[in-house]
């Protein structure tokens, strides 16, 4: 059974725009916080919403914009530069007041043929997505125009199997936000003991703690479309955190003949060059991958005997060593990026070793937990996305699928 395909216009959605009038913000308009949150295309990825990196107005600007006031179950696309990330303003998000920026749309689901979190996994898609590849507008950067989005096909079954189907899909979502949630605080929790036993460390180069730094490399002629996963520096960010879309590789043979880069469990991983150079990540029990390495722009990072790894982790973690490798990084108009040299004098706080081996043994369940968590919602979005089309095209009866 397959289900008929109509335009997205002739269903009971409203498409929204965000307001492009002469109250639209400029950028001394924008603040780290305020009364109501300007999402920009960033704010949406593959995986959802990022709340990372905000931007807010004020309320009377609030006031003053007509256009783009999210409600709760809209859908979000981008429409600019990266198309096709989506987003729900769901129950599961937090904030309040939302309002989009242009680069994206809001679709509205208005209680009638159409269900919003159908829609959502229905633009998630991969023949949607399909679509969007083929109608791609604009030269210097990608655009999906208002007019090209509502001509667009999506599968419309009826209310009921949209429901079922969406109730499906959202359940294995459903778990993988829950390990989130738990990772989440596990990492808080050990944070707040990192904190504690620094209050009254001394502050040293982390020379004094970091004894082994490399990084990878890729072939000249690029990554490859199969092989060994090649992690770059726009997969660093956080523990247990990776987004498995657009993996890079290099091929067996290559990796064979790699002398530095490999990645090993307990390696910490360190974004050294770009505008988010200083961003970490850690390697642990397989995850991100049992096999893998990093390229140049990717350092690894190794204590003594390894016996420090996790109180590396949170070193880098820490914010005010953040900001130093930051500043080293970006603060450079010739050749922007960070050296061996430049890291290892960074300083940071390092109690005695006895203090630090006690840290590892009482945080290192918390991390190899948000590990095993992170590798099963990397399985549970393989079965999700594996789901996905054949829910959507009616290959598989939703009536078969038990949850």
């Amino acid at each position: 059974m397959s289900f008929e395909e109509v335009e997205i216009r002739e269903l009971d959605i409203t498409v929204i725009d965000g307001d492009r009038g002469k109250n639209y913000p400029h950028k001394n308009e924008l603040f780290s916080s305020g009364f109501c949150l300007f999402l920009s295309a960033n704010n949406i990825t593959k995986a959802g919403f990022d709340f990372s990196d905000n931007n807010y107005i004020s309320q009377k600007k609030d006031v003053l914009l007509r256009n783009g006031k999210l409600v709760r179950n809209d859908v979000i696309i981008t429409t600019r530069g990266t198309l096709g990330n989506v987003a729900i303003y769901d129950d599961s998000v937090l904030y309040e007041n939302l309002r989009i920026n242009s680069g994206m749309l809001i679709l509205r689901c208005c209680d009638g043929n159409i269900d919003s979190k159908f829609l959502y996994y229905t633009l998630k898609n991969s023949r949607f997505m399909n679509q969007i590849k083929a109608i791609q507008s604009g030269t210097a950067q990608p655009q999906l125009p208002k007019s090209h989005l509502v001509k667009m096909k999506i599968p419309c079954p009826p209310l009921e199997t949209q429901k079922k189907i969406a109730a499906v899909l959202s359940a294995l979502d459903d778990k993988i936000e829950l390990n989130n949630a738990i990772n989440k605080n596990l990492e808080e929790q050990a944070q707040a003991i990192y904190k504690k036993i620094c209050l009254n460390a001394p502050l040293v180069p982390l020379s004094e703690l970091i004894k082994t730094i490399e990084s990878g490399s890729r072939p000249k002629g690029g990554a490859e479309t199969s092989g060994i996963p090649s992690i770059g520096a726009e997969k660093i960010d956080g523990f247990g955190r990776y987004d498995y879309s657009n993996e890079k590789f290099i091929s067996t043979d290559y990796f064979r003949r790699l002398k530095r880069g490999i990645v090993f469990s307990g390696d910490v991983m360190l974004y050294k060059d770009g505008a988010y150079a200083g961003k970490s990540s850690m390697a642990l029990d397989g995850f991100p991958h049992k096999t893998c390495a990093v390229n140049e722009h990717v350092f690894l990072l190794r204590t003594k005997d390894n016996r420090a790894q996790f109180f590396l982790y949170f070193t880098l973690r820490n914010e005010d060593v953040y900001k130093k490798i930051h500043a080293l990084a970006c603060g450079k108009a010739a050749q922007p990026g960070l050296n061996q040299k430049e890291l290892m004098c960074v300083t940071s706080f390092l109690p005695d070793e006895e203090v630090i081996q006690k840290f590892e043994a009482i945080v290192s369940p918390l991390m190899h937990t948000i590990a095993i968590n992170a590798l099963e919602n990397k399985k549970l979005a393989e079965i999700r996305d594996a789901l996905l089309p054949r829910l959507m095209s009616g290959e598989i009866d939703v009536s078969n699928v038990k949850i």
